[in-house]
């Protein structure tokens, strides 16, 4: 049986994803005492969206990533672009992030400095507005919904602060940890009147763990993609 809609119920994007897997095309120019190195990072994050009549309903976004890593003393600094980005289907509407956008969100740096054992990284933000980011002639990002009730493209805003914890594993040549990420976002417009009438804006803070390992100085995106990805996070909410 399908569930039942109501104009009440807000369709909320599982928008963490958004923040740790944006794209920067700067490349960073090491010094003498610093290392450059290519990771792949997997990242999972959980949310909650209430769901009139059933209840509160579980979030979950997965992004693949591929960084370049530069390492001096008492820092790591993360530059990373998304690979993908799957969301976990609700109440049978699926979330889709098409991989131009992805590589066309604005820069997110992550810089890791040592506390004690661990590697902490101070606060970060990314975000847009009703900027067309992913250029496709559409105010803010083009997000896809496909749902055999209310589906379409969804068009939005959003401005995310993380923060993580990590620590070094595999002799160095990986990280995992944790994350934090309140998430705001403010539906701008879409191309369906349905999906005009059941989405809202929302701010939810969302939280989950990643894991990172070095991978060969020459790998992409394409060539990671053609094989199981090289590490998986064991997130359990």
């Amino acid at each position: 049986m399908k569930p039942r809609f109501n104009k009440n119920w807000k369709l909320r994007i599982a928008g963490a994803a958004l923040l740790t897997v944006s794209a920067i095309a700067v490349r960073p120019v090491a010094s003498a005492t610093e290392s450059v190195e290519m990771w792949a990072g997997h990242q999972v994050v959980f949310g909650e969206t209430d769901v009139p009549v059933l209840g509160k309903r579980e979030t979950r976004s997965d992004s693949y990533v591929l960084a370049r890593v530069t390492k001096n003393t008492g820092r790591i600094t993360f530059v990373q672009q998304a690979c993908r980005v799957d969301f976990k289907e609700v109440l049978g509407a699926k979330v889709r992030i098409p991989e131009r956008a992805l590589l066309s969100l604005p820069a997110a740096t992550i810089s890791f400095s040592k506390d004690g054992e661990l590697l902490r990284a101070a606060p970060w933000n990314v975000g847009w507005g009703r900027q067309d980011v992913d250029r496709d002639g559409k105010p803010g990002l083009t997000v896809n919904v496909d749902a055999s009730v209310c589906g379409g493209e969804l068009y939005i805003a959003s401005d995310t602060r993380s923060a993580a914890v990590g620590k070094l594993i595999d002799n160095g040549e990986g990280m995992m940890g944790k994350i934090s990420v309140r998430v705001q976002q403010k539906v701008l417009d879409t191309d369906s009147a349905c999906l005009k009438m059941f989405s809202a804006d929302s701010d939810e803070t969302q939280n989950g763990g990643f894991v990172y390992r070095r991978v060969q100085d020459n790998a992409t995106c394409e060539t990671l993609l053609r094989h199981p990805w090289p590490i998986e996070a064991k997130i359990k909410r």
